[in-house]
């Protein structure tokens, strides 16, 4: 007898398993260059202007790197290698002086596209031991402001906020002097007053800063304790609405100790974090991100860790519930990785994951730069409900049934479909005129099934034949 069985979700109402969040398996959207390794060299997906598609801005051998989806082939094609640098990572890229032309932001300097259609860059951050560490409209006027640290060795590091005056001008305003580095900053109105406050994570053992904006160009600072489960350096931070109350909250990866979730009770007036995290025994966790990805209003996580034996990369989702904890944790992808993520900047870490609408279908996708692997990947997104053991897709384009193999459903017109197995290989095409596929031309195993419309991804599913 010929049956399929789901491989991801097993909807058993009996047993009240009911997580919907599903993503696919990694595609790659282009190779990286054979120079990177580790989590040094993260490309980070940004829009351009009004251009639909998401371009990819990197660093490879000190030189930045554009990658851009081609309208016509869909895949992404290197456009450009700028003759630019930065310590670590591009952070922005956007029109910041109001003229013609858009300006790319790295970590350590600006530059500004002129006429002749070359990059210049602006001299006050062509310095050597300065780091720009976030950026954001900190006084409101329209223009967007930056954060940079001076990072001297042996000297006390001052932290600048710099802000904006227009016509590549800037004012700086020392905010913060201190022995320990900053390694990563989130932005975000904490107190909601209507100004873009920023916290900072700093080195092993070291307080977390908050900096509340006042609104005069001047800040409050707030130091907490960081949690004793944090070592290694705090990789990442990320100030997200993690209860829908309507204020930010704090997602912490604790390294070796899984996940802290900060409630902001009263803007963090409590001095000292709890020593032991909110979400326990995920392993060695040094990326996490939050997002509502089936808009269900509860939040969800996607986090990566490192494993030593073997040595691997893993993306993990944990899918929140309405009382507000998770349901297991599921596997999203497992990555080579032979070099293990040690005292290396925040700001480089988190910037190799990014949730965002990859091929704009209205769902958040995961994309991930797995270095060691030389590939830009995606995980797009992809949601699962029923009432019975066979998983139905969200656009109802088609479903797997348990004696007639795929039965397709009123398909629009402009839709298509294709087969892939497990290794990603085109095992046929689904004529839009096709009702049903046979198993009969399907062996046992995993095969994934892509559906289009328009050329858009709008359906996936993965599902075991087994005879």
């Amino acid at each position: 007898m010929k049956y399929l069985v789901a491989s991801l979700f097993l909807f058993c109402s009996s047993l009240g398993f009911t997580q919907t969040i599903r993503f696919s398996p990694e595609n790659k959207l282009f190779d990286l260059p054979g120079q990177n390794l580790q989590l040094r060299n993260p490309f980070k997906p940004i829009l351009v202007g009004e251009d639909p598609n998401h371009w990819f801005f990197g660093f490879n051998s000190g030189n930045c790197l554009a990658y851009k989806k081609d309208s016509i082939t869909g895949s992404y094609q290197k456009v450009s290698h700028l003759p630019i640098s930065a310590n670590l990572a591009v952070l922005d890229v956007r029109d910041y002086n109001g003229k013609e032309g858009y300006e790319i932001l790295t970590d350590s300097e600006i530059y500004y596209f002129n006429n002749t259609g070359n990059y210049w860059t602006y001299s006050f951050f062509n310095i050597w031991n300065k780091v720009i560490k976030g950026y954001g409209d900190f006084n409101n006027d329209g223009k967007m402001d930056f954060i940079a640290e001076d990072d001297i060795p042996f000297e006390a590091d001052v932290m600048y906020l710099m802000f904006n005056k227009g016509n590549n001008n800037f004012e700086s305003l020392m905010i913060d002097q201190s022995n320990n580095d900053v390694e990563t900053m989130a932005t975000g109105d904490i107190d909601n007053n209507g100004h873009l406050d920023f916290v900072v994570t700093q080195s092993v053992g070291k307080p977390i800063k908050f900096f509340f904006n006042n609104g005069d160009s001047t800040f409050t600072k707030k130091e907490i304790a960081s949690p004793s489960g944090l070592c290694c350096n705090t990789l990442g931070i990320e100030l997200v609405d993690m209860d829908n109350d309507g204020d930010l909250d704090l997602l912490l990866p604790g390294k070796n100790n899984g996940i802290f979730v900060i409630e902001n009770t009263n803007n963090f007036s409590n001095t000292l974090f709890v020593s032991q995290p909110q979400i326990k025994d995920l392993g060695d966790v040094i990326m996490a991100k939050a997002h509502d990805f089936n808009k269900d209003g509860h939040m969800d996580i996607v986090y990566v860790i490192q494993k030593e034996n073997p040595k691997v990369i893993q993306l993990y989702l944990l899918e929140g519930k309405a009382d507000g904890t998770y349901f297991p944790q599921v596997l999203l992808q497992s990555l080579t990785n032979n070099n293990q993520v040690g005292f290396f900047d925040g700001t480089l870490v988190k910037e190799n994951l990014h949730l965002v609408d990859i091929n704009r279908d209205g769902h958040t996708d995961i994309t991930f730069t797995s270095s060691e692997n030389k590939k830009q990947i995606v995980l797009y997104y992809g949601i699962t409900t029923s009432t019975d053991e066979s998983p139905v897709l969200e656009n109802k384009y088609f479903y797997p049934t348990v004696t007639d193999g795929f039965v397709f459903s009123s398909a629009p017109k402009g839709t298509t479909s294709v087969v892939l197995d497990i290794f990603g290989r085109k095992i046929m095409d689904i004529h839009p005129s096709q009702q049903s596929i046979s198993l009969d031309y399907l062996g046992s195993g995993t095969y994934f099934i892509m559906t289009y419309h328009n050329g858009i991804l709008k359906g996936r599913d993965r599902v075991m034949v087994v005879k």
